[in-house]
């Protein structure tokens, strides 16, 4: 399999991880929250290992873009001509999609006014925040692409990485044991989708003797292993006083980083069937649409869930009713594709 075959196949492959992710952490006590209801108690411990982990499809996501994009030079003139303005139709599509979809039992309230409204503040569907933060992201790509280029490889990446994670992870635990937050020192300033966009780059473009090790790779996933347990157990004990656990978001951009240059490193090395390969590109290919229909696909495969749970355990239920929408979204979207116009969107 050629080196260019290869990065296209595990991209690919990462994207339908992170679509399964996305899709999984909105199944609400069905799935992700599951713990909450089960008494199971290896579902329950289960459910908070994955509940715990699960958010890292966003910031692979982002490393994915970073990895296609951030290699290249780009015009401002371009971006906001071919990217920004493209990503805003979609957007704009996908928010009076969700009006309409939202108005289906009261008709009435459906108005330009609504779609306005929804369109301006993002409340139609939660999972459309994402479009936003990868347009902001596009707003400043021609001078990612710059940027990139002129930063030394490891330490800025390891520096990146650790002072991330020091924000997101490791000041929200001090938080919760000491009852201390200084709300001045965020993180905003960084910007998640500039910070994945990077570390995406980095980690294809710039760190090939640091990821293509197996060596490393295996410290990086034992790394991965222990955070997870530290992270388990702090949403564990959030149990107390949250509903729901309260850090499902500790570490994800290690997890997403494993993820990544594994997958990588498998596919490096693995040699793959064309028919195979060819699948991977396919069902990679619907991912983008999957996830703009992906509230409506839940919506009307959640009976394949309720028929499905009685008879076996939560989980594979869930992972039956996800199935059922990852495969009708990729068959809709490439379907989509051969139509002029909406093609050239999705």
């Amino acid at each position: 399999m050629s080196g260019q075959r290869t990065k296209i196949v595990y991209l690919e492959i990462l994207r339908i991880i992170a679509i399964f992710l996305v899709l999984f952490n909105h199944t609400e006590t069905a799935g992700i929250h599951h713990y909450l209801e089960t008494e199971n108690p290896v579902n329950y411990w289960f459910g908070i290992c994955a509940a715990s982990a699960a958010q890292l499809c966003i910031p692979l996501f982002f490393m994915i873009s970073g990895a296609l994009l951030l290699r290249r030079e780009e015009s401002l003139r371009y971006v906001l001509r071919h990217r920004v303005l493209r990503m805003v139709i979609v957007l704009a599509l996908a928010v009076l999609l969700q009006t309409v979809w939202n108005c289906k039992q009261n008709p009435e309230a459906l108005s330009i006014k609504t779609y306005l409204c929804n369109l301006y503040t993002g409340t139609a569907s939660v999972p459309h925040w994402f479009l936003y933060a990868y347009i902001l992201m596009l707003l400043v790509l021609p001078l990612l692409q710059r940027l990139a280029r002129v930063i030394p490889r490891k330490t800025w990446f390891l520096y990146l990485l650790v002072l991330w994670e020091t924000a997101n992870s490791v000041l929200p635990i001090v938080e919760y044991y000491t009852g201390l937050a200084n709300p001045q020192f965020t993180p905003s300033v960084l910007g998640k989708c500039v910070v994945w966009g990077l570390m995406g780059y980095f980690a294809e473009n710039r760190s090939e003797e640091m990821f293509y090790d197996k060596k490393n790779i295996v410290i990086l996933s034992g790394a991965s292993l222990i955070l997870l347990a530290v992270s388990v157990h702090i949403n564990y004990l959030s149990l107390r006083e949250a509903d729901y656990i309260a850090y499902g978001g500790l570490f994800v951009s290690v997890y997403a980083l494993t993820v990544f240059v594994a997958v990588r490193y498998v596919c490096s090395r693995l040699k793959m069937p064309a028919a195979l390969e060819s699948f991977f590109c396919f069902v990679g290919s619907g991912v983008f649409g999957t996830y703009l229909i992906e509230t409506q696909l839940r919506e009307i495969f959640y009976p394949v869930f309720q028929a499905a749970a009685p008879r076996i355990h939560a989980y594979p239920a869930v992972l039956l009713w996800l199935g059922a929408c990852v495969i009708t979204g990729v068959l809709l979207s490439n379907l989509f594709k051969k139509i002029p116009l909406v093609g050239r969107l999705i």
